[in-house]
């Protein structure tokens, strides 16, 4: 989690092309699903909504799927 404190422009920020990008080249519409139905991590300003890569990288490694077989040590 990003903390309050930290201004907006230290802030990596993108907008729905570019997290679609970063996240694997995954399409806008992934994203928006992801938005919906599993509270992917959008930054509103105004109207406009944005992305904070720092956010969007602790959610991607929440939702990180374990591979198959793996045990946990």
């Amino acid at each position: 989690m990003v903390p309050a404190n930290m201004k907006l422009t230290d802030r990596r920020i993108t907008d729905k092309k570019g997290v679609a990008c970063y996240c694997g080249n995954v399409t806008t519409r992934c994203i928006d699903h992801w938005r919906t139905k599993r509270d992917f991590p959008p930054l509103k300003i105004g109207r406009v909504t944005r992305f904070c890569l720092d956010e969007v990288d602790a959610w991607l490694e929440a939702n990180r799927e374990k591979p198959s077989g793996s045990t946990a040590a």
